[in-house]
C-alpha cells in the first residue's frame, strides 16, 4: 500500500465503511419499527426532526465538544502522536463525525417521509489536512506477498459504543460529559478501552479504586456516585450487546452496586406549610423576576426546575377557559420522560398573586425568566438551581439538609394534590408521571394529562399555602 493512502485508509474510509454499516442496520430498525404494534408515525416524525434539530449549524460548538474524544482516540490510532483538542486536525474531525452522525438522523427523516431509497453521501476528509503520519508504524507497507492473518478477535473501543449510544439517544449535553467522564475513569482506571476485554473483575476493580476516590472536597465519593456511574456502563453493555457491537453471557457490571446502610442518606422531604408561607411572602420583596415568581410557580404546579425553566410566554395560555401551563416538549428542551408533557390548570393564589400580568408584559416568544443565563453545560436550570438555593439557605435560613429547595415544592404539591382527593391517575397526570406506574394500565393512554377540565377539579380543592391553611 502507498504511503499517501494510508491515513486515508486508517481514518476516512474507517469513517466511511463504519457509516455504510451504520445505515443499514439504521434502515433495518426502521423496518422493524413499522410494524411495532404502537407504532405512530406523527410521533416519530416529530422526535426525527428534534433529534436532527440537534446537528444544526447553532449546536456545531456542543457538537465538537461530544465528538472531540473520539476523534483524538482516532487521530492517535492513525500515527498522529501530537493531536490535541486545539489543533485544527482534531477539530475537523470531530466535525467530521458529528456530520456523520447528522446525516444518519436526516436519512431516518426521510425514510419516514417515505423516500425509502434515500441514501445520504459522507464526504471525504480534506487530503492536505490528513497525510501520512510521521510514525514509524505508520510507514510500513504492506507485504501482499504474504498471506494476511485475521487478528484473533477485532477490539471495540469502549469510547467509540459510547458515541454511537449518545448520537442514537439524543442526550442533553450535561448527560453526555457526564457519561464521558464515567466511560474516561474505568478506561483510566482498568488501563482498558477495548469493551471486549472488560471482566467482571475489571469492574469491582473499578468500582473499589472509585470507592477510595476523594472528591475535590476531600470526601469520599459516595457508595450512590458509584451506583449511578454503574448504571451507566451497565446500560452501554446492554446497548453494545442489542446493536451486535459486543457478545457477552453477563453483563459484567450487574450486580456489583455497592450496598448502602439504611438510613445513612436522609430522603428529601416537602417543604412545612410554614416553610412555604415564609418563603412566599419574602418572594415578594424580590426585584428579580426568577427570584419573585419561581417559588410560587414551584409551589403550585409541581414543576421540576428544568420544566420551569424552558417555559416561554405561549406556554401560559387559556384552554377551556381556563388558565393553564401547557408543558409540551420543544427543540430546545426535550421533557424528562413522555409523560412529561401536560397541561397544569394554575390555582387560584398564582392568578391572585399577578402571575399572569407578569406574563404578559413579557415580549412574544420570551422564555419565562430570560434574566437566568445558561451554565457551562447550557442548561438553564443549573444557575436558576444556584440562584434559588442561595437565596433560600443564606437569605431566608432555611438550611435544613433533607430540603431541596426547588424539589421540595414538588414533593409540597404532589402531598397537596393527593390531600385534595386525587385519584392515583390525576394525581399521575398532574406531576407528570407515568400513568398507572406499576399497573396493568402502565404505558397505555395519556390520562387526563391533557385534560385540564378534569385535573382543574383538584386543583380547586387545594389548600392555600399563602394562607396558612397547610400545616
Amino acid at each position: 500500500m502507498a504511503a499517501n493512502n494510508i491515513a486515508k485508509h486508517t481514518i476516512t474510509e474507517q469513517i466511511q465503511k463504519r457509516f455504510q454499516e451504520d445505515l443499514e442496520h439504521a434502515f433495518k430498525q426502521y423496518v422493524a419499527m413499522l410494524t411495532a404494534p404502537n407504532y405512530n408515525s406523527s410521533l416519530q416524525r416529530d422526535a426525527e426532526e428534534n433529534n436532527l434539530a440537534n446537528f444544526s449549524q447553532d449546536n456545531h460548538e456542543r457538537n465538537m465538544s461530544v465528538f472531540m474524544q473520539p476523534a483524538l482516540k482516532m487521530l492517535r490510532e492513525a500515527g498522529y502522536d501530537d493531536a490535541t483538542e486545539n489543533s485544527q486536525r482534531a477539530r475537523v474531525l470531530s466535525a467530521y463525525l458529528a456530520e456523520r452522525a447528522g446525516l444518519l438522523a436526516e436519512a431516518r427523516l426521510h425514510w419516514i417521509d417515505g423516500e425509502e431509497e434515500y441514501r445520504p453521501q459522507l464526504r471525504d476528509l480534506p487530503e492536505e489536512l490528513f497525510p501520512p503520519p510521521q510514525h514509524k508504524k505508520t510507514l510500513i507497507k504492506e507485504d501482499v506477498s504474504k498471506p494476511q492473518t485475521k487478528p484473533s478477535h477485532t477490539p471495540v473501543p469502549i469510547r467509540d459504543i459510547l458515541t454511537a449510544f449518545m448520537t442514537e439517544r439524543d442526550f442533553l449535553e450535561k448527560s453526555q460529559k457526564e457519561r464521558i467522564r464515567v466511560v474516561d475513569t474505568f478506561c483510566d482506571i482498568t488501563k482498558k478501552d477495548d469493551a471486549t476485554t472488560v471482566t467482571a473483575e475489571d469492574a469491582i476493580l473499578w468500582k473499589k479504586t472509585r470507592l477510595g476516590t476523594k472528591t475535590f472536597k476531600g470526601e469520599n465519593v459516595k457508595p450512590q456516585t458509584i451506583k449511578r456511574d454503574l448504571s451507566v456502563l451497565k446500560s452501554l453493555w446492554d446497548w453494545g450487546k442489542a446493536n451486535r457491537l459486543l457478545s457477552f453471557t453477563e453483563n459484567p457490571f450487574r450486580g456489583i452496586a455497592p450496598r448502602q446502610k439504611k438510613g445513612t442518606v436522609d430522603p428529601v422531604r416537602p417543604y412545612t406549610g410554614k416553610e412555604a408561607k415564609w418563603i412566599l411572602e419574602n418572594s415578594r420583596c424580590n426585584r428579580k423576576p426568577f427570584l419573585r415568581w419561581a417559588p410560587w410557580v414551584l409551589a403550585y404546579t409541581g414543576l421540576r426546575l428544568k420544566e420551569l425553566m424552558y417555559l416561554r410566554k405561549e406556554h401560559i395560555c387559556i384552554i377551556k377557559d381556563i388558565n393553564v401551563i401547557n408543558l409540551i416538549a420543544t427543540k430546545d428542551r426535550p421533557l424528562k420522560t413522555p409523560q412529561s408533557s401536560r397541561i397544569i390548570p394554575l390555582h387560584k393564589d398564582l392568578i391572585k398573586e399577578g402571575f399572569l400580568t407578569y406574563v404578559d408584559s413579557l415580549q412574544n416568544g420570551s422564555l419565562l425568566f430570560p434574566e437566568v443565563t445558561p451554565d457551562t453545560n447550557n442548561d438553564l436550570s443549573g444557575n436558576a438551581s444556584k440562584l434559588l438555593g442561595y437565596w433560600i439557605r443564606k437569605k431566608l435560613h432555611i438550611d435544613d439538609p433533607t430540603l431541596s429547595p426547588a424539589h421540595s415544592w414538588r414533593h409540597l404539591f404532589i402531598d397537596m394534590v393527593a390531600m385534595a382527593g386525587a385519584t392515583p391517575d390525576i394525581a399521575d397526570a398532574l406531576s407528570g408521571h407515568e400513568v398507572g406506574t406499576g399497573s396493568a394500565r402502565s404505558g397505555y393512554g395519556e390520562g387526563a394529562r391533557r385534560k385540564p377540565w378534569e385535573t382543574v377539579k383538584i386543583i380547586e380543592k387545594m389548600k392555600s399555602l399563602i394562607n396558612g391553611e397547610w400545616e
